[in-house]
């Protein structure tokens, strides 16, 4: 894959402007990944949720890791601070359409969420909404991403190699192929070998 030349037009330094050509080379870059490929997300808080209900309502596929035995099971550490930022701003668009479809009433959007309630009343219900849920794997922390059969000297078709996932769960390491790839069409989990 080459690089990607941004193209600045303008002569301020925070304003850069995108040219018509830099758009069609970002696009020509991408067209390998916008198929219909599964993608694999790290994490359930309100990002990795997040990701996941945008990626549904686009159509694709994904998987998502959490290292935790629950929803949003960092956020409870500091379950007890109130966020400075009302919940408007907590609430994913694409993630608070997936939840309305099914019901759900948004807390008052002006008032200061404590960390416990961003996960009861917004992450857990998000990840329970059949979208998401069989998609979600607790208790599987990523603890290494690589290329399959690539190394630091072997970069020969790197970009075409698909990603593997070293995921712990129950105390064991297993090497998981990484689903974001162009030789996987599948939202399941692939085991490439037990370690």
């Amino acid at each position: 894959m080459k690089n990607i030349e941004f193209k600045v037009a303008s002569s301020s330094c925070c304003t850069p402007q995108v040219t018509l050509n830099t758009i069609e080379t970002v696009k020509e870059e991408h067209v390998p990944y916008s198929h219909n490929l599964p993608v694999a997300i790290i994490g359930a808080g309100p990002i990795g949720l997040a990701a996941a209900a945008h990626l549904v309502e686009r159509g694709q596929k994904f998987i998502l890791f959490e290292a935790g035995s629950s929803i949003g099971q960092n956020i409870l550490q500091w379950g007890h601070v109130r966020l400075f930022s009302p919940w408007q701003y907590n609430i994913d668009k694409a993630a608070e359409r997936l939840l309305r479809k099914q019901g759900w009433q948004s807390p008052a959007l002006t008032e200061l969420p404590f960390g416990q309630e961003i996960v009861y009343q917004y992450l857990r219900p998000l990840a329970k909404l059949p979208e998401l849920e069989p998609y979600i794997k607790l208790n599987s922390r990523v603890i290494s991403i690589s290329k399959k059969n690539t190394d630091k000297m072997k970069s020969a078709n790197r970009e075409a190699a698909p990603f593997v996932l070293y995921v712990e769960t129950n105390n064991s390491t297993e090497p998981v192929k990484h689903p974001y790839c162009g030789h996987c069409t599948s939202y399941s989990i692939s085991i490439v070998e037990l370690l």
